[in-house]
C-alpha cells in the first residue's frame, strides 16, 4: 500500500473523492425571504470549501484530516513529549550529579530558589492589588 495516498481517517480506505461546495440555492432562498434581496448573498456562505468523502464508509472530512496527516501529527506530538521528558529528566539528573559532587567536596548543596521567587512575586502582586483597591 502506498503511504502517499489520502486515506479515510475512519476506515483507512483509499477510495476517496474530493468535492468543492458551491452556491446554495436553499440558503439564498431563506436569506432572500428573511431580509429581502441582500439576503440572496447567504447562498455564497460556505462556498469554495473542499471536502473529501470516503466512498467506502461515507465519512466526510477536510483536507489535512486524512489518516496519514493525523498519524503524522500524533507521532510528532509523541516525539515532542519524549524529547521534553528527556530534557526535563536531564536537568534534574545534572542537578543531582552536581549536588553529589559538591557533597563529596564538602560544599553545601546548591538550592533552587525558583519556588521562593514565585511566592514572593505573588505576595508582592497581592499587596499591590490590595493597595490599589483601597
Amino acid at each position: 500500500m502506498n503511504d502517499d495516498q489520502i486515506r479515510c481517517p475512519k476506515c483507512e480506505s483509499t477510495q476517496v473523492t474530493a468535492n468543492k461546495k458551491g452556491f446554495s440555492g436553499a440558503k439564498a432562498l431563506v436569506g432572500g425571504v428573511m431580509t429581502g434581496g441582500i439576503g440572496m448573498l447567504a447562498g455564497t456562505i460556505g462556498s469554495n470549501k473542499v471536502y473529501i468523502f470516503c466512498m467506502a464508509c461515507g465519512h466526510k472530512f477536510k483536507p489535512g484530516e486524512d489518516y496519514n496527516a493525523i498519524k503524522l501529527k500524533k507521532e510528532t506530538e509523541e516525539q515532542n513529549m519524549q524529547d521534553f521528558k528527556e530534557m526535563i529528566g536531564g536537568i534534574g539528573k545534572s542537578r543531582r550529579l552536581e549536588n553529589q559532587r559538591r557533597k563529596e567536596l564538602g560544599l553545601p548543596e546548591k538550592k533552587s530558589y525558583t519556588l521562593r521567587i514565585i511566592v514572593i512575586g505573588l505576595i508582592a502582586w497581592w499587596l499591590i492589588a490590595m493597595l490599589r483597591g483601597v
